[in-house]
């Protein structure tokens, strides 16, 4: 009977590690939540770039067509969101037959944004807004108009590219760095101190950047292995221990399946660490 109830915990065990991988593999294909179509007037917008409507030129088109120019803070309180690839899984509410001059914008959701570090280096959980910089988001400073998101992670030195921008109201140049990170568009609520630490501690663990789903899964998967542990470990002292006031004589015996079973927790928790490193490594 107890060792039925360990294959069964056992069982359990691998069901709900299934079930975690097909759940993260579904939350993975999709990159974002809610994207519409818009016509831009603006050659220089590109992919990852934030957007704002542009107003003057939708007043200037018949049928209700809106238009979408890279944002900026003199635009920002029209800032409604990230433009993103064609391609992606998403969730239309407004689509348009594709041609030049049409672009796909995420309005929630995740998306990959370009940000620059001329407000200081973003971190995550940091809320985003317009730069100086058209089409690119900064640390927002207190009461910044047109919150973009919230950063779902830290600014990534290592893939930054180093520009020239002329500073507003002087004739001085300043060169700043930019990068692509992850997003959480329209967001405007700062990621709790717990989520930043349980991230920031998955980073440190992995050597790269992780996301706060990565670190969540992680540590699902940790308390599932634990809880397991604790079961399997408490049925087979149970058994042992009963067994041995039955029957003193087969203590050596009993003793060579208490140490089975305990290897037995021990490859389960190895198994189940791997896992939970190997999502952060995803």
């Amino acid at each position: 009977m107890v060792r039925r109830n360990r294959v069964n915990t056992i069982s359990r065990l691998f069901a709900s590690l299934t079930g975690l991988v097909l759940m993260l593999s579904l939350l993975g294909s999709v990159a974002y939540a809610v994207v519409r179509q818009y016509q831009t007037a603006d050659s220089s917008l590109k992919l990852g770039m934030a957007v704002a409507l542009d107003v003057e030129q939708s007043k200037t088109v018949s049928g209700g067509v809106s238009y979408v120019e890279r944002t900026s803070q003199a635009r920002a309180a029209q800032t409604i969101g990230v433009v993103v690839p064609a391609d992606q899984d998403v969730f239309e509410v407004s689509s348009t037959s594709s041609s030049t001059g049409f672009v796909q914008v995420a309005s929630e959701g995740e998306a990959q944004v370009y940000v620059t570090d001329i407000n200081g280096k973003p971190g995550a959980g940091d809320l985003l807004a317009p730069s100086p910089l058209r089409g690119i988001l900064m640390r927002a400073t207190e009461g910044a108009k047109g919150i973009a998101g919230v950063s779902l992670q830290d600014f990534p030195e290592a893939s930054a590219e180093t520009v020239s921008y002329e500073v507003s109201g002087s004739q001085k140049e300043a060169k700043v760095a930019i990068s692509g990170i992850n997003l959480d568009v329209k967001s405007t609520t700062k990621a709790s101190s717990p989520v930043n630490f349980l991230v920031k501690t998955g980073q440190v663990l992995v050597g790269h950047d992780v996301t706060a789903l990565q670190v969540f899964a992680a540590l699902v998967i940790l308390v599932l292995v634990i809880v397991v542990e604790g079961q399997l470990i408490y049925s087979a002292v149970g058994e042992y221990v009963s067994a041995l006031g039955r029957n003193p004589l087969a203590a050596k015996k009993l003793r060579s399946g208490l140490y089975r079973a305990l290897m037995l927790a021990l490859v389960i928790l190895v198994t189940g660490s791997a896992i939970a490193y190997g999502v952060l490594q995803i």
